[in-house]
């Protein structure tokens, strides 16, 4: 998967891509690296990651090929919409990040300090704030799904444990 990604990496210049959001606030300038490994640290990044996208559909086939034959029916019929939801999810937010989180972060930070001191962004910095951003935002957007483990999980210690009815009742209210 890796090797793939390197390959789609220059094959689709995905490093000139992703510095699309910071180019209109660089004036003329380009990013800078100071370290004679970050040119190469970057490129690595990128590929691990298009790497793990690129072979993530495989590793999902395979969990699903391991515990499918140890689910009934109807679980089997929920667990497909779950990760569907859960990729759907993380797919929007990423994209929520990437194409109006990111300017918007990028242009408060620049309008801030813009007046007062020269822009020397580095390659590192830059690439490692997007990531983490985008991440971070595709994580924060599978909170649905984290909340409905919850409420199921809740439910089902509530009828296993307490016997109570109480416990699950609450837990349909909250959705």
């Amino acid at each position: 998967g890796v090797i793939l990604g390197f390959f789609v990496v220059f094959k689709l210049d995905l490093l000139t891509w992703m510095q699309g959001p910071i180019l209109p606030f660089l004036h003329g300038h380009r990013l800078v690296y100071t370290h004679p490994g970050d040119g190469f640290s970057i490129l690595m990044q990128v590929s691990i990651i298009c790497g793990i996208v690129i072979a993530l559909p495989v590793v999902l086939y395979q969990v699903w090929a391991f515990l499918a034959p140890g689910l009934h029916r109807h679980e089997r019929r929920v667990v497909v919409p779950v990760i569907f939801g859960i990729v759907g999810l993380f797919i929007a937010g990423a994209a929520l990040a990437w194409y109006f989180v990111l300017p918007m972060t990028l242009r408060f930070m620049f309008e801030l300090g813009d007046k007062a001191f020269e822009q020397m962004i580095t390659v590192s910095e830059y690439f490692g704030f997007v990531t983490s951003m985008v991440l971070a935002m595709g994580a924060v957007f599978e909170l649905p799904i984290v909340i409905l483990l919850m409420i199921i999980w809740t439910m089902v210690l509530a009828k296993t444990r307490f016997g109570n009815e109480n416990h699950r009742k609450a837990a349909e209210e909250m959705l």
